[in-house]
């Protein structure tokens, strides 16, 4: 008998060519995150679509669950402020 998964549990994301799983524990917490504040906590605007870490990942992997390491932001300024940290962003 299979048992069943959650799309939300494949959710992976690329940093520097290495795949990072983020499994259901982030995706609890990019939920709660983004329903906490409803509008981009950079531009103020925007709803917030997605969740930035503060201090990237390959710099500090143990950060990755770390509120305090974490930003909601819209798609727009992800971009922006993944820029900024020299990465490329492909959308």
């Amino acid at each position: 008998m299979r048992t069943w998964k959650s799309p939300y549990a494949a959710l992976v994301s690329e940093v520097r060519g290495k795949r990072l799983a983020y499994g259901g524990s982030w995706t609890r917490l990019s939920l709660k995150l983004r329903q906490n504040n409803p509008l981009c906590q950079r531009c103020g605007i925007a709803p917030s679509d997605e969740v930035h870490h503060i201090v990237p990942l390959e710099i500090n992997p143990a950060l990755k669950m770390d509120p305090r390491n974490l930003l909601a932001v819209c798609r727009a300024c992800h971009e922006h402020l993944e820029k900024g940290n020299g990465k490329k962003v492909s959308r």
